[in-house]
């Protein structure tokens, strides 16, 4: 069972993932973006790979053992 500490920073950070889901996009924000769109990944298949070890740092670590989780944004 995670520490409570880990589950909190796992329901923070699925909470950020998912509240893009949900932001209302002002009218104008179709017609162009603020920047341009990012072309393919160069290595498709690397895609993801991390996701598993990540989330085992976030629940196996507590406050007497604390793990350094990388989080890109």
């Amino acid at each position: 069972m995670p520490s409570s500490l880990a589950r909190s920073a796992l329901v923070t950070l699925m909470s950020f993932s998912l509240s893009g889901l949900f932001c209302s996009v002002p009218s104008g924000a179709a017609e162009k973006p603020p920047f341009p769109t990012p072309g393919p990944p160069k290595d498709s298949s690397r895609l993801g790979t991390s996701i598993q070890r990540t989330m085992t740092l976030l629940a196996t670590s507590t406050p007497d053992g604390r793990k350094q989780v990388p989080v890109h944004l």
